[in-house]
C-alpha cells in the first residue's frame, strides 16, 4: 500500500520535517479516512520523541516536549 504524503512524513520524513509539518498541518486539511488513521500515527512517533501535541489555533499547533509539564 503507498502511503499519503502526509503519512510518508510520519512514517519517514527526518524529525525536523515531522515537527515542521506537525507544526502547521491543519484538521481540516486532512481527508475524513486520513485522520482515522493518522492521528494515532502521529501520537506514536510523539511518544518515541518524549512529545506531546493538540490542534491549535490561529494556524499554528501546539507542540511540547512532555518534561515540559508543570
Amino acid at each position: 500500500m503507498k502511503l499519503s504524503p502526509n503519512m510518508e512524513i510520519v512514517q519517514n520524513g527526518t524529525d525536523e520535517q515531522f515537527i515542521t509539518w506537525l507544526m502547521y498541518i491543519r484538521d481540516f486539511t486532512l481527508d475524513h479516512w486520513e485522520k482515522k488513521l493518522i492521528v494515532p500515527m502521529i501520537n506514536e512517533r510523539c511518544e518515541r520523541m518524549n512529545l506531546e501535541w493538540h490542534w491549535g489555533c490561529c494556524g499554528t499547533n501546539v507542540i511540547r516536549r512532555k518534561d515540559d509539564e508543570r
